[in-house]
């Protein structure tokens, strides 16, 4: 289900708790800087991803849609991690383990960018 389900929080590098406001500044922004026209970063295969995003971000119903199935691809990352490997092989595992590990720590760092180096852990020097 989470390779079927791509995460629009991630391609526009937004909080799921963002504001419609963020969603479309942060868009317009990304959009500017990947749209094919733009002869030295443009990409029109992450264009088409921001654009998909934005779309489903940016209308209320689609992105409580959304978000329900969101919430669920989350909660089973964290299920598999609590309960250890249950997945067909060892490197599946292994790879969502940390995948849900580098998430949080992208999170973290997103949502408190004054916090750096050593101290970003929670540890004093």
């Amino acid at each position: 289900m989470a390779s079927e389900t791509p995460d629009y929080y991630d391609i526009l590098q937004i909080s799921p708790t963002a504001e419609p406001e963020t969603v479309h500044k942060v868009y317009r922004l990304l959009a500017q800087r990947c749209h094919p026209d733009n002869k030295e970063t443009g990409n029109e295969a992450q264009f088409r991803q921001l654009s998909e995003a934005y779309h489903a971000l940016s209308d209320p119903e689609r992105r409580a849609k959304y978000d329900v199935r969101h919430t669920a691809i989350k909660q089973a990352r964290w299920r598999l991690v609590e309960n250890g490997s249950h997945a067909d092989n060892d490197f599946e595992a292994e790879q969502l383990v940390r995948l849900t590990v580098l998430e949080v720590l992208y999170t973290r760092r997103r949502t408190e960018p004054s916090r750096s180096g050593s101290r970003w852990s929670g540890g004093t020097r």
